[in-house]
């Protein structure tokens, strides 16, 4: 069974970090995911491959400098709780839509992300 919450509550402690008095995630754009197998392993390791596409350059680099250390034991050889992990974090403005093929928005990250007014709204 995968047990994805140590992952994404590291992420989520990064982006409530607050960077001259305003939380990162107001400078995350979007996050998209992508994993294999799309099936319900017993015990195995799936691939997970989260793009963050942050506002500005400035947010890319903080955002790296924050998870880069924290997330190490999910992207070495073997993983770390069943998870193997791939992410990058990118400029939106020098991001192609052609780099998104094959994820999915992780919607579930508006509220951590600039996109939160969005999601109280119901749009």
């Amino acid at each position: 069974m995968i047990r994805a919450s140590s992952l994404f509550e590291t992420i989520e402690t990064a982006l409530k970090k607050n960077i001259s008095g305003e939380r990162l995630s107001g400078s995350i754009d979007q996050i998209y995911v992508r994993w294999s197998p799309s099936i319900e392993l017993e015990n195995g390791l799936y691939e997970v491959d989260i793009l963050f596409l942050c506002s500005d350059e400035a947010a890319d680099l903080r955002l790296n400098s924050l998870l880069e250390t924290k997330l190490e034991s999910f992207t070495k050889e073997g993983g770390h709780n069943g998870i193997k992990l791939v992410y990058a974090n990118t400029v939106r403005s020098e991001t192609f839509i052609s780099q998104l093929d094959g994820y999915k928005r992780l919607s579930e990250s508006d509220y951590l992300s600039n996109l939160g007014d969005v999601a109280e709204s119901g749009h």
